[in-house]
Parts: C-alpha cells; structure tokens; sequence
C-alpha cells in the first residue's frame, strides 16, 4: 500500500516536472514572440509608413487562410495523439509521416491556389511578389513539426531553435529595411527565418528521436483527415472574425485604413500571446488528465480558469486606460487612429483567456467537438453579417464586430459547459 501511494506520489511529481519544464520553454518562446513585435513593429510602422504596412497587414491576412489550410487542425489533433502515444515509438512515426505527408500534399494545392488567384485579380497581381514572398510562411509550417513537439511534451529544442532563428533574422530587418520601397524584405525575412528554423526542427527529429519511415496509407490519412476535420472547421470558423476582418476590410478600404486596425490588433495579439504558453502546455496534460480521471481534470481546469481569467482581466484593464500611450510608444504619431481600435479590443485577452479554457481545454479533450464547432460555425456566420454591415465604419466598425463575436462565443460556451454539469466558475 505504501509503496503504491510513493509510486502514486512519484508519477505525479514527474508529470508536474514536466509540465513546468515545457512551460517554462514555451514561456521563453512565447515571450520572444511576444517581445519580437514590440521591437519590429515601432521600426516597421515608422520606416515603411501607414499604407505599406497596411499593404503587408492585407497579404499576411490572405496567406493566412492557406496556412489554416495546411495546419488543418493537426497542430491540436495530432499533439493530442502524440501525447496519448508517447510510449510507442512506432505509433508516433506513424503519426507523423501521415501527418507530414497530407501537409506536403495541402500546401503544392495552395501554391496553385494561390497562383490561380494572384494572376487572375489586378487587385492581387500588382503585388504579386508580395503574396508570394509572404507563402514562404507556409512553406515554413510545413517543415516545422510543432506539434511533434508538443506531442512528446520536448519543447526545448523548438525553444532554442525559433529564438536563434528568428533572432537573427528580426535583427536583419534593421539592417536591410531602410525606407518604404523596401516592404517586399519584411515577408521575405521572415519567411526564411521559418524555414530556416523549420530545417533545423527536422534535422532534430530525425538525428535524435530517429524515427522509423513508415509509409502512410490512404486508410492512416483518411483517419487523420476525421479526427482534425471538426477541429479544421471550427479553425476556418475562428478565421471568419480573425484573419478575416483584415482581409475583407482591405477589400472595402484602402490600405491606410488596414495599415490603422493592422496596429492596434497586433499590439492586442501581441498582449494576447501572453497566454499561448500556458494553452499549448496545458493542452497534452488535460489529455493524459481526461484519460485517467475526469473529476481531476475538472478539478484543474477549474484553477485554471479562475487564474486565466483575473490575470487577463487585469491585462485587458491596462491595454484600455493605457491604449494612447501604447500607441504612441509602438506605433508612433501617425496610427493615433488605432488608439480607437486598441480600446475597442482591449476586453479580447479576456474573453479569449476564458474561451480557450472552455473550447480548446474541456470541449476538444471532453469529446464534446460536435458542440465546438458548432459554437464557432454559428458566430462565424453572424460575424460575417456583423462586419459587412460595420465595415462602413473602417477599422472602428471592423474593431467592434471582432468584440461582439469573441465575447457571445465565450458566453455561449460557458452556458454549455454549464449544462453539461461542467462548471469551472465559482457561481
């Protein structure tokens, strides 16, 4: 009996150690990333001007819907099979040829996509090489295994590849981009600082975990298509008031008007980046929690919550009361109008804060995706009426419609999680 509950004691101590390390690793990642725009971005707004970075805001939007394309919801549901897996080296290779291979295969149907699309439009064929500097970042995507990564619970080495990497490439925008004419090395340096560290991750997987080759059958990809085919559409459902608020509002204004909502929503990201972190960490150990005892799991996510939603709460105050002079720091004097949009979209690093714990946390690792993406697909759908409607409005109109729908989403998911006897809130 003692030596049950040692053993009991011991598993739990190794699991807790785990997941501090690989959030610990990914704290130092997302803080990059989270640091990487407050340093490129005053540059970039205030060498390139308010239009060209508009101009490359509007093509990062569109490359976005092929990236979404590829992910296909593998980068949760293939991290998620991972993780169950870890104790089975030939189930993972399995898992990541398939899923490797069906990447491979979406992104040559994007690239024709895309060509098809940029050559038959003026509005895309003026700026051809934009687009296609700006898909290297799917490219990029392709060859880094994030979700490997995240499956085995090792995100060390994709820590110290992505800030070697991407370091050095933010780095050489000060040196290469000198004024406006020189907007077309933004995408390309970051481009290649993707694939670069993109080699190096896969250079990692085959030298040290030495994965078998294991050829993927039409049966091992259809069943991976099924399991990210709810997570893929909830995904493109997301993107309908995401990437897709810049993109349809660089449709029906100029780029001045996307190059204003383009900075003050990147500085809400950025502020929302905080959180990835402790989301991507979490996500495999809800997994291994939900396999072994729903009652602890509910029990974590309930801590979860409650910390997830006062720290956001407290980081969407400070974006509001401090939103002009978080403009004027990152942005610089010509975006004062996104001042209007900062405030607008302070209150997202909450509502996302809790959605996240509501959808990705308990509806995907509760077997509850049915009611996910049926959440996402609705408000999605009403999102799209919304911005239509508001776009008159330019990027204050656009800036609303994003906070209606992220916040009836996550009132919705929380009354569902409720009815489910699922309650995560103290009320």
């Amino acid at each position: 009996m003692i030596n049950k509950k040692y053993q009991q004691v011991k598993e739990t101590f190794l699991r807790n150690k785990i997941l501090f390390t690989n959030f610990s690793y990914l704290s130092i990642l997302k803080f990059l990333e989270y640091v990487f725009p407050l340093i490129t971005i005053p540059y970039l707004t205030r060498t390139l001007g308010v239009a060209r970075f508009g101009l490359i805001a509007f093509a990062t939007s569109f490359i976005g819907y092929f990236l979404l394309f590829v992910d296909f919801g593998f980068n949760l549901s293939a991290t998620q099979e991972i993780s169950v897996n870890r104790k089975n080296p030939q189930k993972i290779a399995e898992i990541f040829w398939t899923v490797t291979s069906l990447k491979a295969i979406l992104t040559v149907v994007s690239f024709i996509i895309l060509t098809a699309i940029v050559f038959s439009f003026t509005k895309f064929s003026r700026d051809y090489t934009l687009y296609l500097f700006t898909f290297g970042t799917v490219l990029a995507s392709l060859l880094f295994p994030v979700w490997f990564f995240q499956g085995i619970q090792m995100m060390k080495y994709i820590t110290v590849v992505q800030v070697v990497s991407r370091s050095i490439f933010v780095l050489l925008m000060f040196f290469l981009i000198k004024n406006p004419q020189d907007y077309l090395k933004v995408p390309l340096l970051t481009a290649m600082g993707g694939i670069v560290g993109g080699c190096v991750s896969l250079g990692i997987v085959f030298g040290k975990f030495k994965l078998p080759w294991v050829k993927p059958t039409l049966a091992l990809m259809t069943g991976e298509f099924k399991n990210s085919y709810h997570i893929f559409i909830a995904n493109a459902s997301i993107s309908l008031y995401t990437i897709s608020s810049t993109f349809i509002l660089g449709l029906f204004a100029n780029d001045t008007a996307v190059g204003y909502y383009a900075g003050g929503e990147k500085i809400i990201r950025a502020a929302q980046n905080i959180l990835s972190p402790i989301a991507q960490t979490v996500y495999p150990h809800v997994s291994e929690l939900v396999s072994e005892s729903k009652e602890r799991a509910i029990a974590f996510l309930a801590k979860l919550t409650r910390w997830t939603g006062l720290f956001t709460l407290l980081l969407s105050t400070g974006l509001f009361i401090f939103a002009s002079f978080i403009s004027d720091i990152l942005l610089g004097p010509d975006f004062r109008p996104s001042v209007a949009v900062i405030r607008i979209l302070s209150l997202l690093p909450f509502m996302i804060g809790l959605s996240n714990v509501f959808g990705i946390q308990v509806m995907l690792n509760f077997n509850m995706k049915k009611e996910f993406t049926k959440i996402i697909v609705i408000y999605s759908l009403i999102h799209l009426v919304l911005i239509f409607i508001l776009v008159g409005f330019a990027e204050k109109g656009v800036s609303l419609a994003v906070l209606i729908t992220e916040t009836m989403i996550t009132l919705t998911m929380f009354i569902v999680l409720k009815r489910k006897k699922i309650n995560l809130l103290p009320f």
